[in-house]
């Protein structure tokens, strides 16, 4: 919004938040820099989280007081602003009032408050070695104490003053994503904004067991009930913690398979839709785990080319890229005005969208990360088709979507990477003894595998799939003649291994050490494929169905393997059999749903 004279004038309706500098004298050449990165914001991102952010820094802010100077400083803007960034260049700065440098209290006095704290520690070339500099070491060895308590902390580091302007902008993008007060998502009535994420949930969700309620009185089905656990590890900054009952581990794959299943069911709320895009858009880069611990996250600094893909918690990979890009694009994130207004993410989207194109592998396939040296990273069936398919989305809107459109050379460098793709899928097709078409993956026939190419050809219609098409019939048979027949088939099934683990580019994961339920993910694309089943195919699907409905709670849980094939509860699993059961009552509700569902499912 600008005023007459064509100067740029913040809505009333934003919220002001203020941002103090802390720093060391030698820092403050990079006042300018960070004006200008919190300039950027306000222009870029002032509409989209509501606020308005003003910086301060002492110099410019503080008056004289006859107090002594630290203590004024804590007075006049430690206590009035809302957030700190701490920068520190070659020293640590000089201590005013104590032994603790002056910027070092300020971190501390903002903690204490409960406040948080942006740190930005120099890695560029310097004119003179500093390696042995003990004011260095001591800024070293005090981020290494911060680290090991990351409440109201995130940590980054820069190079030159625009990457410095570049990581500020993220961080805080990061930050005011991941608050319920700062969320680009908020709501816009007075009513909505007294719902929580997980109170508009349950509204909206028992809103569909009312409607399904109607003509099933002779059995008994809450979606509300089966997923009260979901709903309870979903967070008003709209990320899904990965276990459900354990608030840890908020990473980008399992928040956008969430939100990708939840959507297709109908289950989510507008508003909290878009809170969950935009969490999944701004988990770009951020921390992963340190190689081989489980839990302890310790972060990583990714190769200067892998900085436009997606690694929140996980490390940079195809795997996390793609599932963002595709649940971003599937839930019309990319048709959000405000999306298609700001030039950042879709700059962001651009660049994301040609480094997975660039990971394929010369044989057209692509793995988990283009690392030829590491055997986990090797090209894969699942990762292929996923891949596939995400660019398969994007080349189908890019025409559609004035604001997303390519230019020639990235819509060229897509279509070539589909067709390699393509070529891949046909050159390492198998054929049963049946006639089936199927993909292997780690040696053993994958329907995990074969129902993510299927997944890709049900998008492709209308598009050149080339000869993969000619095997649609046979590979949607050999998906639905996977499927267990019996109830008691259905309770020896074994998951499948979608990825095998091991060491990877960033991190090292245990080597077969989880496996997770897609099978109920299959059932909508199986269904999906246009394929002619018969009577005894289609009672597959049934049995999986019924499990599901009307069979024990663990067939709505991952498993486990690390644990001793222990069922536990993974949200993503949860929200991905909601939406299967879903999809299934609407498909088949008029012919025979009601009378099928009386009784024990084993009967």
């Amino acid at each position: 919004m600008t005023d007459k004279k064509g100067t740029k004038r913040y809505k009333p309706n934003l919220k002001k938040k203020k941002i103090m500098l802390g720093c060391p004298e030698d820092a403050e050449i990079f006042l300018e820099p960070i004006k200008e990165a919190i300039k950027r914001f306000n222009d870029e991102n002032s509409e989209k989280f509501k606020i308005s952010l003003e910086l301060n820094h002492w110099k410019e802010q503080a008056h004289s007081s006859a107090e002594n100077t630290q203590s004024a400083i804590n007075k006049q803007l430690c206590d009035t602003c809302d957030c700190l960034i701490a920068l520190f260049y070659k020293t640590c700065g000089h201590a005013l009032t104590s032994r603790k440098p002056g910027t070092f209290m300020e971190i501390e006095y903002f903690r204490n408050c409960g406040k948080q704290v942006f740190l930005f520690r120099y890695e560029g070339t310097l004119e003179v070695d500093l390696s042995n500099h003990a004011e260095t070491d001591e800024i070293k060895k005090y981020f290494n104490m911060l680290e090991k308590e990351k409440k109201n902390l995130f940590f980054s580091t820069y190079n030159n003053k625009e990457d410095l302007k570049s990581k500020i902008v993220k961080e805080l993008c990061t930050y005011f994503g991941r608050t319920k007060k700062g969320n680009s998502s908020t709501k816009t009535t007075k009513r909505k904004h007294n719902y929580s994420v997980q109170e508009q949930m349950r509204e909206h969700i028992r809103f569909f067991d009312k409607w399904l309620a109607v003509d099933s009185r002779k059995w008994s089905f809450s979606f509300l009930e089966k997923a009260e656990n979901l709903i309870e590890g979903m967070q008003d900054d709209g990320s899904v913690q990965y276990y459900i009952g354990k608030t840890e581990r908020f990473r980008t794959t399992p928040t956008a398979s969430t939100l990708e299943a939840l959507y297709l069911a109908d289950f989510l709320p507008t508003e909290v839709c878009k809170i969950m895009q935009d969490w999944v858009y701004n988990s770009r880069q951020d921390t992963c785990d340190e190689p081989g611990t489980a839990e302890k996250s310790v972060g990583h600094k990714p190769d200067d080319k892998d900085q436009p893909g997606w690694s929140w918690n996980e490390g940079v990979s195809v795997w996390a890229t793609s599932k963002a890009l595709d649940t971003l694009i599937l839930t019309k994130y990319y048709e959000r005005d405000d999306v298609c207004k700001n030039q950042e993410i879709i700059k962001t989207t651009r660049a994301a969208l040609e480094w997975l194109a660039e990971q394929q592998y010369p044989s057209g396939g692509w793995g988990f990360q283009y690392a030829p040296e590491k055997a986990a990273c090797e090209e894969s069936v699942t990762m292929t088709a996923l891949a596939l398919r995400v660019i398969t989305r994007f080349l189908f809107a890019s025409p559609q979507n004035k604001h997303l459109s390519f230019d020639n050379n990235l819509e060229r460098k897509l279509s070539v990477a589909k067709s390699k793709g393509i070529n891949y899928l046909i050159k390492n097709k198998k054929t049963d003894k049946n006639g089936y078409v199927f993909w292997e993956y780690d040696g053993k026939p994958s329907l995990t595998g074969t129902v993510w190419v299927l997944d890709f050809l049900n998008l492709a219609v209308g598009w050149e799939a080339g000869e993969l098409n000619k095997y649609r019939e046979e590979i949607a048979k050999f998906c639905i003649n996977s499927l267990p027949s019996t109830p008691q088939e259905y309770e020896g099934y074994n998951e499948e291994v979608y990825f095998v683990g091991g060491e990877t580019k960033y991190k090292t994961i245990e080597i077969y050490s989880k496996f997770y339920s897609y099978m109920p993910y299959h059932i909508p694309v199986i269904l999906n494929s246009g394929g002619h089943f018969s009577e005894s195919e289609l009672k597959n699907v049934e049995v999986c169905m019924l499990a599901l409905i009307k069979g024990k709670d663990e067939y709505w849980n991952g498993t486990d393997k690390s644990l001793g094939n222990y069922q536990h509860p993974s949200c993503f699993v949860r929200a991905m059999a909601l939406y299967v059961v879903a999809f299934w009552m609407k498909w088949t509700w008029k012919e025979f749903l009601p009378g099928r569902l009386q009784g024990d499912w084993e009967v």
